[in-house]
């Protein structure tokens, strides 16, 4: 969240989140799959898309720099031209404008999120991960439930792994 707050009022701040880009790939994806960062390569595409589409919602900050500077400009567009003009601010009006962008940016992400899940599908040679990937746009849920030991939500390290690989198509099914 971070990230995107300074997304939201940075112009061109792209080329600084290259690092964290690099830090995700090279240390944070690895440690999460206990794998090589090699190993991730090809699977970070996937990763970066929404959970609800077969991905882990980690995207790429330099990817998302600037439709999340676009989106703040166009909600406080509003805002800053009553400033200008000295005008009152009707708060009712401006947040259902407000939000209409909100939702509208996210129905624009969900989109990209599924066309890149498509594209992803079409790439790939084995017909057992194109399965996985349309299972995991369904089964994924669990990943953004808070763990819970009263509501046996909680995981181990391992059971995590094992269904963390499971969802992501990083291992084979076991037969």
């Amino acid at each position: 969240m971070e990230w995107t707050y300074l997304q939201r009022i940075v112009p061109g701040i792209e080329g600084a989140l290259a690092p964290l880009e690099a830090a995700i790939q090279k240390f944070f994806l690895p440690a999460l799959f206990e794998e090589s960062a090699a190993n991730l390569t090809d699977l970070r595409p996937l990763l970066g898309i929404g959970v609800e589409n077969a991905g882990l919602g980690v995207p790429d900050p330099s990817d998302t720099a600037c439709g999340n500077l676009i989106a703040s400009r166009s909600i406080m567009g509003a805002l800053t031209e009553l400033l200008v003009e000295m005008s009152p601010l009707n708060t009712v009006v401006y947040s259902q404008g407000a939000s209409q962008i909100r939702k509208d940016c996210r129905r624009d992400c969900m989109i990209q999120d599924k066309q890149t899940l498509e594209d992803l599908k079409a790439a790939s040679s084995l017909l057992v991960e194109r399965h996985r990937m349309d299972r995991a746009t369904e089964t994924g849920a669990w990943l953004t439930v808070i763990p819970d030991q009263l509501n046996g939500t909680d995981l181990s390290a391992d059971e995590f792994i094992v269904a963390f690989q499971t969802h992501t198509t990083l291992s084979s099914p076991q037969m």
